[in-house]
């Protein structure tokens, strides 16, 4: 590979060869510090460079192309010199951006976090976020310790969905949030929503009879000319009129 692969958009490097198979284009990995630990960038970056099986002395050119927000840029920037390998960055990078404080504050953004759609998308995506920062820490987090640490970030009927459900694993806690989000998204759906409803029992006067949005069994009760007329300032007196009764 020469230094004109690396001159443009690195991702261009095709094609990728693995066992004389060709597999699908590879992105560069970049990290975003705020989205995911320093762990889970590293393991992907060696992946990738792994994959695309990049020669050691342009490894480091690779890495600065993978770090796009400005405080990690600006930290390899002024270290670069003292880093002289590919394994040295990986040291180097983990004891600033994943040091015992940084894990610290981590460990605490994940109790302390709480569930925003705008900005977090589904509920499920909420939990893999963090979940994967959880298991990232030294010691990592159990998947038990990590639901009841974000069971809370959300609100409070899902809060209480979780507990009554009695979710032990990763896994299950996507089962119930993926079940949620299609209810949720089913009665969003005004035109589904319609073709599910089934029609109502109907009174003699034509009104629907919808109270407490159940429809109830209609008993026709005949009522004397004398009931009638107690009840005149209710319903007009007609010769032979039956009025209608709803059941509980």
């Amino acid at each position: 590979m020469d230094g004109n692969a690396l001159s443009g958009n690195v991702c261009s490097m095709t094609p990728t060869t693995s066992k004389g198979q060709i597999l699908p284009e590879l992105s560069l990995p970049t990290f975003s510090s705020r989205e995911q630990s320093a762990v889970h960038f590293l393991k992907g970056l060696d992946e990738y460079l792994k994959l695309k099986s990049v020669d050691e002395h342009l490894k480091l050119t690779l890495v600065s192309k993978s770090l796009t927000e400005e405080f990690p840029t600006n930290w390899f920037m002024a270290t670069k010199e003292h880093i002289n390998s590919y394994e040295k960055f990986k040291i180097k990078f983990l004891d600033q951006f994943w040091s015992k404080e940084s894990q610290s504050k981590t460990g605490g953004q994940i109790y302390q976090c709480r569930y925003d759609k705008s900005t977090d998308g589904s509920m499920a995506s909420h939990l893999l976020k963090y979940a994967v920062l959880g298991t990232s820490l030294q010691p990592p987090m159990s998947e038990l310790v990590v639901i009841e640490a974000l069971t809370s970030s959300y609100p409070p009927w899902v809060q209480k969905l979780f507990v009554t459900s009695n979710i032990k694993t990763i896994q299950d806690a996507l089962s119930v949030l993926n079940k949620l989000e299609a209810i949720e998204a089913q009665h969003h759906n005004p035109q589904q929503w319609s073709n599910q409803k089934k029609p109502h029992a109907r009174s003699s006067y034509g009104r629907e009879d919808h109270r407490d949005g159940r429809t109830h069994a209609v008993r026709q009760t005949n009522v004397s000319r004398e009931q009638r007329r107690t009840r005149n300032s209710r319903y007009p007196e007609q010769e032979g009129y039956d009025i209608q009764e709803v059941g509980k």
